[in-house]
């Protein structure tokens, strides 16, 4: 193996993308993020490109001054609520809905809100209507 046309081509790549030594600012971030459509479209291809890019993203994105927020409500979000919610909105339904799997409205509505928690049932028997793995709601 040639170490230095390796090297070579490594300095080239950064030349090219210099932000993957790293990402520092929302432009680069946005630059990272549509280079990252780019090489999805052709998945199988750019699996090394892809693999190597993802952890810059994924670093950024995990300290940006900007999306701090936007993580701390992520840490905060009860995943049965939420995919609960997703699905009445999905299939346009309502509180009122789900006696066969939740029971009364009142029952639904705190899901919703998150004051109460769905139980394994629950989660058993929605996942079985709406033919979805019960790990969407953990």
């Amino acid at each position: 193996m040639n170490i230095q046309s390796v090297a070579k081509m490594a300095h080239k790549l950064q030349e090219k993308l210099p932000f993957v030594a790293g990402i520092n600012t929302s432009e680069e971030h946005e630059e990272a993020l549509s280079i990252m459509d780019e090489l999805t479209e052709n998945y199988d291809n750019n699996l090394l490109l892809i693999n190597y890019l993802w952890p810059k993203i994924e670093a950024y994105e995990e300290t940006a001054p900007e999306l701090l927020l936007f993580n701390e409500r992520i840490k905060n979000i009860n995943p049965g609520a939420s995919m609960l919610r997703l699905l009445m909105e999905h299939h346009n339904l309502n509180t009122t809905d789900f006696k066969n799997e939740i029971g009364q409205k009142g029952n639904v509505s705190m899901i919703c809100n998150e004051k109460r928690n769905l139980t394994a049932e629950h989660i058993k028997k929605l996942s079985v209507r709406f033919g979805v793995t019960p790990a969407l709601f953990f």
